[in-house]
Formats: C-alpha cells, structure tokens, sequence
C-alpha cells in the first residue's frame, strides 16, 4: 500500500508537468517543420503520425504552434483555464471523428499505408479526453482577471486585418487555387490556425504565402496574450478604496517605515488580512508574486496578512518573495515559512547630526561651495503648492532628463509624479539664475515618511547643472527647518557591503571576485554609482532584505524582482495613475476596519469626556434659556483683594475664575480668584429672588474654572472671613474644560495636545504664588529699567540676540554713552535646554549692557547690583576663582599652552571634541563640563575666554579682552568682559587674517574709533 501510495503521489505531483511538456515539445515541433522546409520533408511521416494518433499538427501555421506552446505552459503550471481550455479542443476533436467516421470518412486525404493510424489514433484521443476529466483534481492553479473585451476585440480585430491581407496575398499569388477556395484557404490559414483539413481544397498557394499568413496570425496572437497579461495587472491592481485604506493604514500603523508611501503605487495589488488590519501590496511578475517590503498596517496582524499572501500565490501557482523589507518585516516573512537574505542597504540622514563642517562631509562640502559658486540656489515646496502648468513642466523635465527608456523602481518608487492625491509630497529644485531669467536644472522629489520625514522618489539632474548640484539640494533640505524635517531617506544601495569591502584589509578572494562581478554589472545597473553617491553623507546605513519562498525559487524571484525595478525589459505595466474598476476581495472588511480605527483616533485627537459632554450640555441649556454664558459685562468696581480689605455692608461686584466650590445645605461658597488674589462668595439660596435678574444663574450652573461676575454685599462669614454675599451670578466665560495645573489630577486633563500657551494658562490658575512671582518679577524688570534709563542707559529693543552686541557697540559708537537691550535667548549657553511651567510663564531673559569708558571691573560691580535687584534676598559676598586656576585643579597641569595638550586632556577625562576645535574652545568644555557642576554658592570667575560668554562674545573675535563669569550652585547667571576696541591694524597679532576674516563687523565699527568699553549679560 505504502508503494501505491507513493506512486500515485509521485504521478500526481509529475502528471501535469509532463502534460504540459509535451505540449510544449510539439508546438516547438510544428515550428521547426514552418521555419525549415528541409525537416518539413524529412519529417513528414513523424507528423502525419503525431497528427494521426494525438494531436493535428497544422500545416505551415506558426499561429497553431504558439497557441500548442502556450497551452502547455499553462498545464506545465496547473492552470484551470489551461484544463478547460484542452478538454473543450479534446472534446471537439472527439467529435469530429465521430462526425467524420459516421458521414464521409472518404472526404479526407489519408495515406493508404496510414488508415489503421487513424483508427488507433481515433481509440487514443477519447482516451486522452478520458483521461483529461479524470485529471481534473490536479489542475487547480487559477487565473488572474483579464480584460476578456480587450482580448477578443484585440483578437478579432488583428484577425480580420490578418484574413484582409491572407485574401489579398492568395489572389495576387494564387498558387494552385482557383476559385472560391482561394477565400476559404485564406481564411483557414488567417484565423482558423490551418486546422481545417488541406483535403478539402484542390490546391494551395505559394509557401511564402502561407508563412507571411501564418506568421501574422501568430502575431496577433501573441499580442492578444500580451493584452491579456497586461490587463491582468489593470484589473487586478489597487482600486480607489484599497488606496485610501493603505494610506489610513500607513497613517495610523506605519509612521516610522520610510517605504511605506510607496505601497500606495496602483499598479500593485492588495491583499488584506482576514481582519482587514493588515496588508500586503504586491505584484506578479513570470509567475512570482513580488511583495513591495514590509506589509502595511497593525504589526500585530502582519502574520495574518503574509498568510492571506501566500495563501492566494498558491491558489494561482505563483512563488512568493518580497523586495526592500526591513529587519522586523524579513522576521515577519521568515515566521511564515520565506527565507531571507540582505540585499543591501538604505541610506538614511538625520537632519539634527547632519553638518557640513563635519571633517567625513569634506567632499560634499566641496561640492555645495562649488554650486553655490556657479549662481546655484534652491527652492523647495511641497506639490500641492506648485500650479499645475508648472507641475506638467516638473513632469516634463523629469521625462526629458531620464538616463533610461522607462521608469524604474517598485518598492522604493511612486512613478506618478504630480497625482492631486500626492500633495504632501515634497519638491527641490536647483535653479540658476535670477528674477525672469531663472531655470531650474536639477529637481528631487520626496514622498512623506511619517510626520518628519520624507524617502527620496525621483532624482533628476539636467545637462546644464553645475557640479554639486545634488549636493547642494540635499544640503539645502537637511540644513533648512521649513518643512521640520528630521529624517531623509536617499538611494538605496544594492549589496553595499560589498562594494564598502574595497578599502578593507583582509577582503577574501570570493568577496573581491563578487565586488569586481558587481562593479562590472554596474555599467548597466548603476549599482555601484549609487552607493557613491550615498556614501558622501555620511548615512546611517539600514539594512533591506529580499525574501523568498527557497533556494529553488530564489532564481525567478530574482528575475521577477528584476523586472518589477525596471532592470529587466519586460511588459510594461501602463498607467501609473488608473484605479482598477473591481474591488479587492476583503475591501470591505478593511474598509469597516479603518473606520473603527479612525474614529478611534479621532476620539483621542478630540474626545468629549463626560465632564467636558455635560459643560456643553449646561451651556446649551443657558442659551436656551437667554442666558449668553460669554457675555460682556461691565467692569467690576473690586477686585479679590479689596473685598478684603473693605468695610461690611459695602456693595460690590468682582470678577474672576472659581477655583472651588462647596455646598453646605441652602448655602454655597465659592473661591473666587483673580490678579489681586483670592476671595470668598456666599450664596444663600434663601436669598435669592424667585425671578432672577437679567442675565443671572444660579449656583448650580457654575462649575469650578468658570470665570463669572458676582453682584453683592461684603459681609463676614461666621467664621470672620471676609467674603462678598452675593445676590446675583453672572457668565464672563463658561469654562468647557477645567483648568488644570500640569502634573495634577491627571484623570481629568483634556486628551488634547498641551500646548506652551494652554500650560502657561493652566499653571497660572492654578498655583496662586507662581502668579505672585510673575507680578512680581515684572515688577522688578520694570524697576531694572526704570534704573537703567535713570543712570543714562538707552535701550536697544526687538534685536535679535545673536546681534545683541554688535548694536550695542554700534550704539556707543554712534555716541550713546550707555546702552542695553533685553532678549529672549534662543539657546541657554552652558545649560541644559528644558522648557518648564515656570519658565513659560517667567521665561528667562538675557539683559546685555555696554557702556563707555567702562572696564571689566565696572561690568562686574554693575551685573551684581542688577541680580541684587532682582531677587527678594540678599546678594552675599561672592568669592573668586581664576579661570585658568580652576581649569588647572582639574586637569592637574598648571597650564595647557597648545591644542595637542588640550586635546589629549579631553580625551582623558572622557570629553568628545571636535577636531577643528581651538584651544580656548576645549578649555570651555573642560569648565562646562567638570569645573561648572561642582561650583557651590556665588562664585566670580575672571580671566574667562570669550567661549562661556552668555552672550555671542566669540563674535567679537580680537576685541574680546578679560572675562568674567558669576556663577551661582553650578549655574551661570552673569557674564561679562572689557571689549578692547583698539582696531585689528593697531593690534600685534593684526596678521591672523582668519580672525580678523570672522569679526569684519566688529572691526569695521572699531576702525570709526569707540572709547574703552565694559560689557556684561545678567540671566533675569
């Protein structure tokens, strides 16, 4: 039984196979027999029997030849079609021995010698068919939907053209035929593939004749196979549903997959997982099932989605692979049943480490001055910014500048430049020239990765460009914080490794006979060309992998995934912007999916909690009731403060925020808050009028943050408090969220994002002494300058602080005897960037003055008094400290005199330094980094280099003279230095051209000749 059973597994595993081979061997037969007379003699007993026991073999028809090989290719691979389409040629073949051994059996031409070949042959072909139906079980492998009207109007169409010309060759050359045979022998060799028995004519036309006919019927077919293939892909690729689900999939699941965009291509088609959370976009290429990376959607349902994948590839007999997957993607495949291999690498830059001054950046650098030399600069929109005529010249240029005949790209190309559903996407051009004279000469295209993050689509480079044209775009958009870029993904470079191997020691022979293999494919594939021009960026390096079903499919996976880059020619895939008609199997549960999704998210982006539903709710009903809950009122004749400070029985109205609220029976109280502080409201339900005044609620209708206005009269509680007993309740601003401090009651806090202005709001609310301190740290600022204008101080308003000093000392250069100016910063020197409540609401603020025939002693005395001002405590005495001498305590050396010596001491205590770093520079970091943490209590440090500056003192270059720093518990609250204004040319070191290069402004205001100079930043 155990034989039996494994010869019959063994048959139906080969069966088809063999089916289809030997058809395929006999439409290669009839092809030899139309392209060479000489086997068509010789072999002519072989054909008259093949034709006899099996199958017709038509005579000088290449048509019948391609359809024979055709049809085995479609049983070598179980195809159900293919089945079909061979039982109905076996059904009609049986039939027409019956037809013609039951009515005129002496109609055809048959060999006397042969007649018994016929009869066996007759017995052979119902048992074919027999057998066929029997084999039905075996052929299971579907077909893809075609376009079945484009197939037969391509068929009839090229057919009748095909028997227009047959007729036309058979009278101009006629041959033996005569008559209406003439018309009949035509139309059998043009369309009816020259099945019909040459018995029934009585001659026949020339053999060139009868090959320029067969070969146009081939044609036709063959073209007709070609529309069918390439319908294939338009009615089975993405529909306008299945487009919009991907991209909400990739919106809500995918924000951190830079291929992701690219799965929104229509020529791909789709499977979902059973869920409908999950999909795979793929694509069909010779029988192998080509995945665009990683699957779109929740991860968790990944597996599901691969399963559906290979699930459906092996419904239609195709292999399966994917192209371009990440690490965690290659995983997901290798769990269902794929191998994995790395194909390469995805250069990735991070616009926050990116700088052109970094040494490993020294050619791009290069190459971005060498543009900008030659006029370059660049623009950069995103696509739904551009109008459309100038987006169709985008789309013109971008065609006229291909190096290739078609568009390649699949899994990391969009190839629909310009699609209205696109405008996200992001366009950098390079121009030269200016006004109406500007062209463009080189144009990138991004697709969107995320939120800030964009994948390089196209890259186009005109004949006119300059040299580091590219360069200089993909400078431009790391450097540029327009579009708040922080991620960009370039090139993606195939088998990276091995072309990186070159440099390396130690390379073995099969890696360097693989790298020159590559090198050599790359005057054709550019696979080489795109790693260089990678690798200039310094890139982050991604691995990509190509998965495959196994080692035996790795071959047609390979070619397959060729194919769909566009590195093999082959049947192009049409319209890049067409949706298909018919809808994905699964759509609408991916549909049904996404909804549930989205609505989610949209309930977390704006949920109306149960608080926030019933405030609405109390708001709606006041209107209702012709109450305006934002009502204007008039101004109020107290405030909090004054209720407590007046007589009993005075009448009142305050207004403020109630930020609590308490029930005692009848009776409600209310604390009341506004700038001068705190109060208590009473409301006695008893004393409120049945018929409340115009515009008044009771106190169930005001919750806690509302901000109202009370009418009443100042009494004392029974417990002495002053407090306001109020007769009427009024709606300044109905409150739909409450106001809740950051950090606090967290259940309660609105889901929305918090932003700097709703968190100063709340914080402010909430906390009575942070309000205090903003009162009265504007009081001080106020006091400071109202000090500062009295002493002869003229202040310098909305400069921006990196310029700070340069317009103070044009100020003293243009005669003003004392100036200042107060900015925010935009960087905290010396400090940790954090952004706190308080610092939102007293954000800290550089106050910088100069003054003439100032010191640095002066700067110092006066930056302690403005401190002293503005604290509520007393300055103590600070202590002193060199710099040099708190520099050396740490290092151990008593002095570092060159860069080499600074260098090896960062280096030891485990400081990372820039290589063109100077030696003040790496003194700096050694004192912000091991001297300034430990200072306790206010210290005064002198002789401080211009590089711990508070302000942009390294601008000042060669004026910059003695420095000081105070510093308070490891923080840097004043800087200040004498400003040496001596012009460079009366200077000895007036030769460091470099210097003098870096302070042109400086130097060029000194040259106008400004006394001696002290400058001081104080942290307020």
């Amino acid at each position: 039984m155990g034989l039996i059973r494994h010869v019959k597994q063994v048959f139906e595993r080969y069966a088809p196979r063999i089916i289809g081979g030997s058809l395929l061997a006999y439409g290669f037969f009839g092809f030899l027999l139309v392209v060479s007379p000489t086997l068509r003699h010789t072999l002519k007993p072989v054909a008259y029997t093949l034709d006899a026991l099996f199958l017709p073999v038509s005579h000088l028809s290449m048509a019948w030849s391609v359809f024979i090989a055709v049809l085995g290719a479609g049983l070598w691979r179980c195809r159900r079609a293919a089945w079909v389409t061979s039982v109905a040629g076996l059904v009609l073949l049986n039939v027409g021995n019956l037809l013609f051994y039951t009515f005129s059996p002496e109609t055809f031409e048959i060999p006397p010698d042969m007649g018994v070949l016929f009869q066996i042959g007759t017995v052979i072909q119902a048992l074919m068919l027999v057998f066929m139906v029997l084999l039905h079980p075996l052929f299971t492998t579907r077909t893809r939907r075609i376009n079945v009207r484009a197939a037969a109007l391509t068929w009839l169409v090229g057919t009748l053209l095909v028997s227009v010309l047959a007729v036309a060759l058979v009278f101009k050359f006629p041959g033996s035929l005569v008559g209406s045979q003439r018309v009949g022998w035509a139309l059998n060799h043009a369309a009816l593939l020259s099945l019909v028995d040459r018995s029934f004519f009585d001659g026949h036309a020339p053999r060139f004749v009868a090959i320029i006919i067969s070969i146009a019927a081939a044609f036709v077919l063959l073209v007709t196979f070609f529309v069918a293939v390439r319908s294939q892909r338009s009615q089975n690729s993405a529909s306008a549903t299945d487009e919009a689900v991907v991209r909400s999939m990739i919106k809500r699941f995918n924000q951190n997959d830079s291929l992701a965009y690219f799965a929104t291509r229509r020529d791909k088609s789709i499977v979902y997982a059973p869920n409908g959370r999950a999909a795979v976009t793929y694509r069909v290429e010779v029988g192998s099932a080509i995945a665009s990376a990683d699957p779109i959607g929740e991860p968790d349902s990944w597996d599901a989605a691969i399963d559906a994948f290979r699930t459906k590839a092996a419904e239609f007999g195709w292999t399966t692979g994917a192209m371009g997957a990440s690490e965690e993607g290659a995983r997901a495949y290798q769990r269902n049943g794929m191998r994995s291999m790395h194909l390469g690498d995805e250069a990735v830059i991070y616009t926050d480490t990116f700088d052109l001054a970094h040494p490993e950046l020294k050619d791009v650098r290069q190459a971005v001055a060498h543009a900008q030399r030659d006029g370059v600069w660049i623009r950069v929109r995103r696509h739904r910014q551009i109008p459309a005529e100038e987006m169709q010249k985008v789309q013109e240029r971008a065609d006229v500048w291909r190096d290739t005949s078609e568009e390649r790209g699949f899994s990391m190309a969009l190839s629909r430049l310009g699609d209205e559903a696109d405008g996200e996407c992001v366009l950098v051009e390079a121009l030269v020239g200016e006004g109406s004279d500007a062209h463009v000469v080189a144009q990138l295209s991004f697709v969107p990765w995320g939120s800030d993050g964009l994948s390089l689509d196209l890259m186009r480079r005109g004949p006119e460009a300059p040299n580091g044209t590219v360069e200089a775009m993909v400078a431009y958009l790391c450097s540029g914080d327009a579009l708040n870029i922080r991620r960009i993904s370039l090139n993606f470079a195939v088998f990276r490794s091995v072309f990186a191997s070159e440099s390396k020691v130690g390379v073995g022979p099969i890696r360097r006979l693989a790298r020159k293999v590559l090198v050599f494919l790359s005057k054709w594939w550019q696979m080489e060309a795109l790693y260089r021009s990678n690798v200039k960026y310094n890139p982050e390096w991604v691995p990509r992998y190509m998965c495959f079903d196994n080692s035996v499919a790795l071959a047609r996976t390979s070619v397959a995934a060729g194919i769909a880059e566009g590195f093999i020619p082959w049947i192009d895939s049409g319209d890049m912007r067409a949706h298909a008609a018919v809808e994905t199997p699964g759509a609408d549960v991916a549909v049904k999916a996404m909804h549930r999704w989205e609505a989610k998210s949209s309930k977390k982006e704006k949920k109306h909690n149960k608080q926030l539903h019933n405030r609405i709710t109390t708001a709606q009903k006041l209107e209702e009731s012709g109450v305006d809950p934002w009502a204007q009122l008039p101004t109020p004749t107290m405030t909090c403060r004054e209720v407590h400070d007046a007589q009993e029985g005075h009448a009142a109205t305050i207004a403020g925020r109630v930020i609590a609220k308490r029930k005692f029976g009848a009776i409600a109280f209310i604390d009341l808050a506004d700038a001068s502080g705190v109060c208590q409201v009473i409301i006695n339900k008893k004393d409120l009028p049945e018929a409340l005044p115009e515009g008044s609620v009771r106190p169930a209708d005001v919750e806690v943050s509302d901000y109202i206005q009370v009418e009443g009269i100042t009494a004392l509680s029974k417990k002495g408090q002053p407090s306001l007993l109020a007769h009427a309740l009024r709606f300044e601003a109905k409150a739909l969220e409450a106001v809740v401090a950051s950090g606090k009651n967290e259940k309660n806090k609105s889901t929305q994002e918090t932003s700097p202005v709703r968190t100063m709001a709340q914080a402010l609310t909430a906390d009575a002494d942070l309000r205090s301190r903003l009162y009265a740290s504007a009081a001080r600022m106020t006091q400071v300058r109202s000090e500062l204008n009295a002493e002869g101080f003229v202040e310098l308003e909305d400069i921006p602080e990196i310029d700070i000093t340069l317009h103070l000392l044009a100020a003293l250069t243009g005669g003003a005897a004392r100036a200042f100016s107060i900015a925010l910063p935009g960087v905290h020197h010396g400090l940790e960037d954090r952004v706190t409540e308080l610092e939102l609401i007293q954000p800290e603020r550089h106050l910088t003055f100069m003054a003439t025939h100032a010191d640095e002693a002066w700067a110092l005395d006066k930056a302690l008094t403005i401190l002293g001002k503005m604290t509520e405590e007393a300055v103590p005495d600070p202590r002193t400290v060199g710099f040099a001498s708190a520099v050396a305590d740490v290092t151990g050396q008593a002095t570092v005199q060159t860069e080499s010596e600074a260098r090896e001491i960062c280096q030891s205590l485990g400081l990372r330094v820039r290589p063109d770093e100077s030696r003040e520079d790496m003194l700096g970091t050694i004192f912000m980094n091991k001297v300034l943490p430990s200072v306790c209590g206010l210290t005064v440090f002198t002789g401080v280099p211009a590089t711990v500056q508070l302000d942009k003192a390294t601008g000042l270059g060669c004026a910059f003279a003695n420095g000081f720093l105070i510093v308070n518990d490891g923080q840097i609250i004043a800087s200040g230095y004498a400003v040496d204004t001596r012009p460079a040319e009366m200077k000895e070191d007036s030769l460091d051209t470099d210097t003098v290069e870096a302070t042109q402004d400086v130097e060029s205001l000194l040259r106008l000749g400004v006394p001696a100079a002290g400058c001081a930043t104080v942290r307020l």
